[in-house]
C-alpha cells in the first residue's frame, strides 16, 4: 500500500471514529453526570496534570537532526498549501466544498499537521509527488499516522466507546461504575 492510499485510509477512519467518539462522550458524560454529576465534577477538577520525569537529555546531533526534520516538514506543509490556496482559497472561487477543503487545509497548516495538508491534496487531486520525496518526511508522515492510530486506539478504548457501543443496559451500567471508579483511583493519586 502505497503512502497516499495509506493517509487516505487512516483519515477516513479517524473522522469516524472522531465523529462517533465525540457523539458517544456528550451521550455517555450526560448520563453519568445526571447520576454522580457533583462527585464527578470535584474528582475532574483534582486530577493533577501529570509530567513525564527521567526523559533521556537529547546530544547536540539529535537536536540537529530533529531541527532538520521540521524545517523539512514545514517546507513541505508550505508548499502543499499553497497548491491547495491557489485551487481553493475562498477569494477565487464561490464553491463551498473547495472553500470547506481550504478552511481544513489552512487549519492543519497552522498546528503544522503535514499528514493533513496531504490528507486534503490528495482529495483535490494535487500532486505532491515532488514534495514527498524531500529528506525525512515519510519518516514525519509514518510518525504522524502513528500518532493519529494511538488517538483511535484510545477513543476506541474508552469507556465511553464501550458504553455507547455496548447490547444490553446491564453492560452500560458496568461501563458508568468502572468510569467512575477510575476517576475515584486518580482523585486519590
Amino acid at each position: 500500500m502505497d503512502i497516499m492510499r495509506l493517509i487516505d485510509s487512516v483519515f477516513k477512519n479517524y473522522y469516524d471514529i472522531v465523529h462517533e467518539y465525540n457523539i458517544s462522550n456528550s451521550l455517555f458524560k450526560s448520563e453519568v453526570y445526571m447520576e454522580w454529576e457533583d462527585s464527578i465534577i470535584n474528582m475532574m477538577k483534582d486530577i493533577p496534570n501529570m509530567e513525564i520525569s527521567g526523559m533521556k537529555k537529547q546530544t547536540e546531533m539529535e537536536k540537529l537532526l530533529e531541527e532538520e526534520k521540521k524545517k523539512s516538514k514545514e517546507y513541505v506543509i508550505g508548499k502543499v498549501f499553497k497548491k491547495i490556496a491557489k485551487m481553493c482559497h475562498p477569494d477565487k472561487i464561490d464553491d463551498e466544498c473547495r472553500i470547506g477543503y481550504f478552511r481544513d487545509a489552512k487549519e492543519f497548516y497552522n498546528n503544522g499537521v503535514l499528514i493533513g495538508v496531504i490528507y486534503i491534496s490528495n482529495k483535490l487531486l494535487i500532486d505532491t509527488s515532488l514534495e514527498l520525496q524531500k529528506p525525512y518526511i515519510n519518516e514525519v508522515l509514518k510518525k504522524e499516522i502513528d500518532q493519529i492510530q494511538k488517538k483511535i486506539d484510545e477513543m476506541t478504548s474508552s469507556y465511553c466507546w464501550k458504553w455507547k457501543n455496548s447490547d444490553n443496559i446491564i453492560s452500560r451500567e458496568v461501563y458508568k461504575n468502572e468510569y467512575v471508579a477510575a476517576n475515584r483511583l486518580k482523585k486519590r493519586y
